[in-house]
């Protein structure tokens, strides 16, 4: 690894505290103390360069997909960077792998050098070889318990390179994911389809699914619980089936750079079982735009949205929400709550909001979002 990566890694891994992921704005700011002095495509090229050296080493994991980078200038850069805790011991290889008897299925494991990995194919190899292919199949996280003592340790492991094509998959583990449930309230006995709207904190949840059973505009108001929805949105394809459901999904959460990611990783699941993508509820995020003019909202961290969440967005929304990411503020959607639904008007929070906004600004000769 080369010096700049170590030093880099080591502010990382200082930014990320007692969590994981390390969003744009911080990995930026460690980049800059290492190299101060670049110029702006030099600087994204170095930085794109070292994210790729520690992911090539398994020190940092980075988006799988294409989506999630900044497209903006001469190298794509990561919406974030999960990086992995950080060793407290010298470790030495658990087994020779060149000399040791793989199963067929890990015979891979004979070029692999890293002792953490080492140890979890040691632990899958006395699995297989105790009757593991003929075992039921379980829950992830209970097979994952019975082979590492941490119930989430295989889910981490499934971002790692021991999975792919000709290595680990859940199916020689006998075991399959099993997806969080899903929080919803939907309407009961409508004749006309709707769309479904999902939330993403559990307060703005309760305010709109009790609002929605007077104003039945949605079939459902679900509850996406953070950024657990990445995995859970999923789950959306069978309850949909159940529902009188026109095909349209909305998605309302903060707006700071966590809060946008949100849909757009979950949009990536949600593609990966034919289900239509999650569009911004443009009204409820104009209103929340609004309510922040009302409000002293306290300083933090500056910061600003990745290219990805701007085009998710819309450009009006996304520049108006950057101006206030810029200042060091972030907007929770609870200042979207039941006063605003029950005595403002409440066409922002229709699903046609769209299409009220565009007649009035084509009256008013204003721009579109």
């Amino acid at each position: 690894m080369s010096p700049q990566a170590k030093t880099f890694l080591s502010n990382l891994r200082e930014r990320a505290g007692k969590g994981v992921r390390v969003l744009p704005a911080e990995y930026r700011e460690a980049f800059a103390d290492v190299c101060p002095t670049l110029a702006a495509e030099e600087f994204r090229t170095r930085l794109a360069a070292l994210c790729e050296e520690l992911e090539a080493e398994h020190l940092v994991s980075l988006p799988r997909s294409k989506r999630l980078y900044d497209r903006a200038g001469v190298a794509k850069l990561p919406a974030w960077i999960d990086v992995a805790k950080e060793a407290t011991t010298a470790e030495t290889l658990p087994v020779d792998p060149a000399a040791f008897p793989w199963a067929p299925e890990l015979r891979f494991a004979c070029d692999i050098r890293d002792a953490r990995q080492l140890d979890v194919l040691v632990r899958i190899q006395n699995f297989l070889s105790t009757g593991g292919r003929m075992r039921p199949m379980v829950p992830a996280k209970e097979r994952s318990v019975e082979l590492f003592g941490e119930e989430k340790r295989l889910e981490k492991l499934r971002n790692s390179t021991l999975f792919g094509e000709g290595r680990i998959s859940l199916d020689l583990l006998r075991c399959f994911v099993v997806l969080p449930p899903l929080v919803f309230e939907a309407l009961a006995q409508t004749k006309n389809p709707r769309p479904i709207l999902v939330l993403e904190n559990y307060s703005t949840y309760h305010t709109f699914a009790r609002w929605n059973q007077s104003a039945q505009v949605y079939e459902a108001v679900f509850y996406g619980n953070g950024d657990t929805f990445e995995t859970a949105s999923a789950g959306l394809v069978d309850v949909t089936r159940r529902m009188n459901w026109d095909g349209r999904a909305f998605y309302f959460g903060d707006l700071d750079v966590k809060g946008v990611l949100i849909p757009i990783a979950a949009t990536e699941t949600l593609d990966s079982v034919r289900f239509p993508k999650l569009r911004p509820q443009k009204g409820c995020y104009r209103r929340l735009l609004d309510r922040a003019k009302e409000v002293e909202l306290p300083t933090g961290a500056r910061t600003r949205l990745p290219t990805v969440c701007d085009e998710w967005l819309g450009g009006e929304l996304s520049h108006e929400a950057n101006s206030w990411l810029d200042r060091g503020k972030r907007l929770p959607q609870e200042l979207v709550g039941w006063e605003e639904l029950s005595h403002a008007s409440q066409d922002f929070a229709h699903p046609g909001y769209q299409s009220h906004v565009k007649e009035e600004r084509e009256q008013q000769g204003s721009p579109l979002d």
